[in-house]
């Protein structure tokens, strides 16, 4: 893959002045955006830097990602302002593939499923994503962030029942459960929001030096906040993930009550399964489907939609 001209000036200034390029390659984890690591050497020492480019623009998602001059802004706005830990900013420049993003980049195998112990680096992770939703349930996030509203929850069941025609004999409860599912959705902006990061998956969640560093900010979102909970949990074992809602609790409420928990948790668990069969037909495969409808269902008895 050809790699865009990096100005050295830009970097010097971004960076430290006599900063020299190392080495450069494509980065094997991009996804929504193109990526790339370079080995740079400043002052004597050599440090890693995850270059990620705006390149086509990335996929908007119906609402749910929002590009990366937004990722930008979320770094530079509200991640600078919150005492947890999270990947260090080292600025923007341009170049001819758009807008880049630098951040430091923690190494191979940091995502928190590659740890070991993987429990350990799972519960840390329910532990920061607690203390992360803690620190902004006291404050006011700014206007420009993007704010999960009813219709944006409530187009995810639409869109899986699109997609989900040729289901509805395999599965015949599936068309009830879109159906009921909007009324439900719709009311989700009623519960108690905060600023969540809106893809809290392992693949987005780095362990470095025992800290937790999330990436990916492009879906940072006033939302609610089991979304991220159940994003982080889902596909562990039932202990696992019992433990690591404990945690969650703990870490953002402390001693005081947790009340609707559980019930928010199923809001979470529904949206999160329609928002991921709901986003593009060809990802409403049998695997996919499958996986998911076990837990689908039990949601909607639990809910009390089927």
């Amino acid at each position: 893959m050809r790699l865009p001209a990096i100005p050295t000036e830009a970097l010097n200034g971004l960076l430290e002045p006599g900063l020299r390029i190392l080495s450069r390659r494509p980065n094997p984890w991009a996804s929504t955006f193109p990526s790339e690591i370079m080995s740079c050497e400043i002052a004597g020492r050599t440090v890693s830097v995850m270059a990620k480019f705006s390149g086509s623009g990335g996929r908007p998602a119906f609402g749910h990602r929002s590009g990366l001059e937004y990722e930008l802004a979320v770094y530079r706005g509200l991640l600078a302002q919150t005492p947890i830990s999270s990947p260090k900013f080292l600025g923007s420049c341009q170049t001819d593939w758009g807008t880049t993003l630098l951040i430091e980049f923690l190494g191979e195998g940091a995502g928190i499923d590659e740890y070991e112990p993987v429990e350990q680096a799972v519960f840390a992770a329910a532990d920061w994503c607690g203390g992360f939703h803690r620190f902004w349930d006291t404050q006011a996030v700014p206007d420009w962030v993007r704010r999960y509203d009813s219709s944006y929850y409530m187009q995810w069941g639409q869109r899986t029942q699109d997609f989900a025609r040729k289901w509805h004999e395999r599965l015949p409860w599936l068309r009830t459960l879109c159906e009921q599912a909007s009324a439900a959705l719709a009311a989700i902006p009623e519960q108690p929001t905060t600023l969540i990061h809106g893809e809290f998956t392992p693949s987005n969640v780095l362990i470095h030096a025992g800290e937790i560093k999330p990436v990916d900010w492009e879906s940072c979102a006033v939302g609610l906040g089991e979304i991220d909970l159940v994003a982080l949990i889902e596909g562990w074992s039932p202990a696992i993930a019992a433990e690591c809602i404990d945690r969650y609790r703990g870490a953002r409420w402390g001693a005081e009550p947790s009340l609707g928990l559980e019930s928010r948790l199923d809001l979470a668990w529904l949206y999160w399964h329609f928002r991921w069969l709901g986003e593009r037909a060809d990802w409403f495969s049998e695997d996919n489907v499958l996986r998911r409808s076990d837990h689908m269902y039990k949601t909607g008895k639990s809910m009390g939609l089927l």
